[in-house]
């Protein structure tokens, strides 16, 4: 039985590190993140909680949330036709969903969208960090 946080493996997951996802393992001791690699060393393998993900896992940092990207204001309906906006309507929305949501306390938004191109275009161009 564990009396305190102890030492935790998360291993084959994919997190979030300079930028960019990456595959591998990520170390956790006493609260705190003491590692992250493609590899872990064979120590991590004796900590308290070993978790294996097979991959089907994603571990991010702060307040993350999940969004629909330029569909985001339309989630109430099933297939909205988007085709009626001009691509610098999609970039305003896409901008208006980022920031929205950035205001409400999310750090780390992980964007799922149709249109990966204006999402990543409009935080490139100002400056926001997303997935």
């Amino acid at each position: 039985m564990l009396n305190g946080p102890g030492k935790i493996l998360l291993k084959n997951l994919y997190y979030y590190s300079d930028g960019i996802v990456k595959k591998g393992f990520v170390y956790v001791e006493e609260h705190l993140v003491r590692d992250a690699g493609e590899e872990a060393l064979p120590e991590y393998e004796l900590s308290d909680v070993v978790y294996d993900f097979n991959n089907h896992a994603y571990a991010v940092h702060g307040f993350s949330m999940v969004l629909k990207g330029v569909e985001q204001p339309f989630r109430g309906i099933i297939h909205p036709d988007l085709s009626v906006y001009t691509e610098s309507e999609l970039e305003k929305i896409a901008l208006h969903v980022i920031t929205v949501y950035y205001s409400l306390g999310v750090t780390l938004p992980i964007i799922e969208t149709d249109h990966p191109g204006i999402v990543n275009k409009v935080a490139k161009e100002h400056g926001l960090q997303l997935v």
